[in-house]
């Protein structure tokens, strides 16, 4: 399909510049803006492409991933996410497993509070602080359903 509508592009660029103008203007871009924007699109032909494709042909990017290969690292990813907190209460005597998990816990949360800061651009401390926040209201929230549950 990329195929056909690359030599479909580079037989009519005109025709997929206006369509692209089109679809800009119709989701609320100025006139000017679209203008502006498909001028650009037009002069990279790989890039009129990949619009194409993605808007019209509504097709992946050709460099994304398998999806196999996408469910598999986050089957790995979940895996080591839920057992990385049980693991010391197979090695360790039970009131201590439960302090080791909590800091290996604890501290995962604040590295995926950094992770989460450094791709939204906010403070650190803040967004390790909301994420530690919510960890924990979903583990009170877990007791108190299991209090309610079990009595």
């Amino acid at each position: 399909m990329r195929s056909d509508a690359a030599a479909s592009i580079a037989a009519d660029p005109a025709h997929y510049r206006e369509r692209a103008e089109g679809r800009l203007v119709g989701v609320g871009f100025t006139d000017t803006e679209a203008a502006t924007f498909a001028q650009v699109l037009s002069r990279n032909q790989a890039a009129m492409l990949d619009w194409v494709a993605a808007f019209d042909l509504k097709l992946p990017r050709g460099d994304a991933d398998p999806p196999f290969a996408r469910a598999l690292w986050m089957f790995v990813a979940d895996l080591f996410a839920a057992s990385t907190p049980v693991i010391p209460f197979a090695l360790l005597p039970i009131s201590t497993a439960r302090i080791v998990s909590l800091a290996i816990t604890a501290l995962l949360l604040v590295c995926l509070g950094a992770a989460r800061a450094r791709v939204a651009r906010r403070r650190f401390i803040a967004v390790s602080a909301q994420t530690l926040g919510m960890a924990g209201a979903a583990a009170l929230a877990g007791v108190a359903v299991a209090r309610i549950v079990m009595p």
